[in-house]
This record gives structure tokens, sequence and C-alpha cells, in this order.
């Protein structure tokens, strides 16, 4: 009974180290879990903090592209509007050529005409009598 009893107490002292060890191997294994729970959770921070500067970084260049494209469109219609002033410009130069050269030739046909008018009168003051001496009297 002895032997029993000392057996007993042998098999329990061995019962109790392994409860112990195994105590301990779920200490480490739920340490290694928190150790490995708190990474995950600074990974997660780490990664939502990241995702929140792509955020930011996609915002202001999602804004940049709209101001550049609105800079190129207002750059495109004051291309247009000056294109439509030279253009506006020339046909003006354009037709204020065609008015200078029909007032050239009319001038031109004006003074000829008038020199004709003159000369064609010259000659036919020459051809008549002197009318004013006629009305005085005098001949």
């Amino acid at each position: 009974m002895f032997r029993r009893k000392q057996s007993n107490q042998t098999q329990l002292d061995a019962l109790q180290i392994e409860v112990r060890q195994a105590r301990q191997e779920r200490d480490q294994l739920e340490e290694r879990l928190h150790e490995e729970l708190r990474g995950l959770k600074r990974e997660k921070a780490k990664l939502t903090d990241d995702l929140d500067q792509l955020k930011l970084k996609h915002k202001i260049e999602e804004e940049d592209i709209k101001h550049m494209v609105k800079l190129k469109m207002e750059r495109n219609d004051l291309d247009f509007e000056r294109k439509c002033m030279e253009a506006e410009r020339a046909k003006d130069d354009a037709i204020a050529a065609v008015k200078d050269e029909y007032r050239d030739k009319t001038e031109t046909q004006l003074v000829d005409q008038k020199n004709d008018i003159m000369e064609l009168n010259s000659q036919i003051l020459e051809r008549l009598p002197n009318v004013r001496a006629k009305l005085t009297g005098q001949v």
C-alpha cells in the first residue's frame, strides 16, 4: 500500500508537472498571440494611415487634374478668340485694301473726269464769243 501511495503520489506529481508545463505553454502561446495581435494592430494602423494618405493624395491629384483641364480649356478658348480676332483683322485688312484700291481708282477717275471737263470747258469757252462783251454792249 505504501508503494501504491507512493506510486499515486508520483503520478500526481507527474500530472502536476504536466499541468504546469501545459499552463506555461498556454501562457507562452497566449503571449505570442497577444504579441502577434499587437503587431497586426500596428500593421492595421499603418495601413489605415497609408490608405488615408493615398486618399488625400488621390484627392489632391484629382483637383490638380481638374485645375489643369480648366486652365487648358481657358487657354484653348483664348487661342480660339485670338485666332478669330486675327481672322477678323485679316478680313478687315483685305476689305480696307479693296476699299483703298476702289477709292484710289475712283479718285483717279474723278481727277481724270475733272481734267476732261475742265479741258472741254476751256475748249467750249475758246469757241464761244466773249459773252460778257456783248452784254455790256461792247464788242
